[in-house]
């Protein structure tokens, strides 16, 4: 995937995340980090990735401080799933955490999104807790390695 171009988020190309969510379709019932935010959220985070393919935005991730933690939040589009952009877009996250000396990323997960999950676990990530309908999961080391 030679083509692919990373992205990093800034005020003036903010319109890249609205584009991209306006293109997913089922992932955003499982992504809903923006159902009770709006963009100018993205001024808090530690960063914002979206992955494009051509002129299209096919993946979004980023690292945002909420609460005293850090957590990492991936979506791809629906069409572009299992080709490997979830893990890329997490191993750029955890470079980023790495570059800027993060000591700990945190992520949740729905219990009954068995892909995600599996994803996070072979990346490092530990289940630390639960609840009714979410895994709460924790990594505390960040040197990315291929899987």
């Amino acid at each position: 995937m030679s083509d692919l171009k990373v992205v990093e988020i800034r005020e003036d190309n903010r319109v890249l995340v609205s584009e991209f969510l306006d293109t997913i379709q089922n992932s955003k019932k499982k992504f809903r980090y923006f159902d009770n935010r709006e963009l100018e959220c993205l001024e808090n985070h530690l960063v914002t990735l979206v992955f494009k393919l051509g002129n299209r935005a096919v993946a979004y991730g980023h690292l945002d401080e909420d609460g005293g933690k850090v957590w990492l939040g991936v979506c791809v589009s629906d069409q572009y799933h299992g080709i490997g952009l979830g893990k890329r877009m997490i191993g750029c996250l955890l470079e980023h955490a790495e570059n800027i000396d993060l000591k700990e990323i945190n992520l949740s997960v729905d219990k009954n999104n068995k892909v995600a999950y599996s994803l996070y676990e072979k990346m490092g990530f530990i289940l630390e807790k639960e609840n009714g309908k979410s895994f709460f999961m924790k990594k505390r080391s960040f040197k990315w390695q291929t899987l």
